[in-house]
């Protein structure tokens, strides 16, 4: 097996979407009167506009030190450190 070296990125992504004017509509016909933008926390409305969205500007930052060499990451679903 051939060797491998890895790194950790930091980078930002700044991504526009958009979407029907009426999607949010659509998703209160579909799920309830309970179920509208203004129920719905950031994430939930970020979620949709990048399932369902068109993207039509995507930029990337990277900090002044952008590399890692540790690979450690925070796994959110097990709430664990994990090593790649």
């Amino acid at each position: 097996m051939k060797k491998t070296i890895k790194v950790k990125v930091q980078e930002y992504v700044e991504t526009v979407y958009e979407l029907p004017d009426d999607h949010f509509d659509n998703l209160k016909d579909e799920n309830g009167e309970s179920y509208t933008m203004d129920n719905m926390s950031d994430c939930e409305i970020a979620t949709e506009f990048a399932r369902f969205g068109k993207k039509i500007f995507q930029t990337y930052e990277y900090d002044e030190d952008p590399i890692s060499w540790d690979t450690n990451f925070f796994n959110h679903e097990t709430n664990q450190w994990e090593e790649l």
